[in-house]
């Protein structure tokens, strides 16, 4: 399906798509940190050793991030005060080469998805 249209359907649903040319790469992350509003749409890869990304109050309606655990360290989300993150599995990436997907659902409030386990 091409992209353009993609993105209105997308649109049409209340779903937030970052532009063409944002987000369509990895970044590799040295240390876990707070995420931002610059993150939305990205894909970032933790290379360093095992770390928190902290989930701030008040990103961007429509906020998404995919978070790569590059290593032997996982990537934990956190949520700062006032912040909800909710998750069936967990909040912690599975192992080497986990991925999972951090997605906004209201005001301050977000679900996981994607490769995570239970916080250890």
């Amino acid at each position: 399906m091409n992209a353009s249209i993609l993105r209105v359907l997308l649109g049409v649903v209340g779903v937030s798509v970052p532009p063409a040319g944002q987000g369509g790469g990895v970044t590799d992350v040295a240390a876990a940190r707070a995420l931002t509003a610059a993150d939305n749409g990205a894909t970032l890869r933790l290379t360093g050793s095992a770390g928190n990304f902290t989930v701030p109050k008040g990103l961007p309606k429509g906020f998404r991030v995919e978070i790569v655990q590059g290593g032997a360290g996982a990537a934990t989300l956190v949520a700062a005060s006032g912040v909800s993150v909710n998750a069936v599995n967990g909040r912690q990436s599975g192992g080497q080469h986990a991925l999972m997907t951090l997605r906004q659902v209201g005001t301050d409030a977000y679900i996981v998805t994607g490769d995570a386990v239970p916080t250890n």
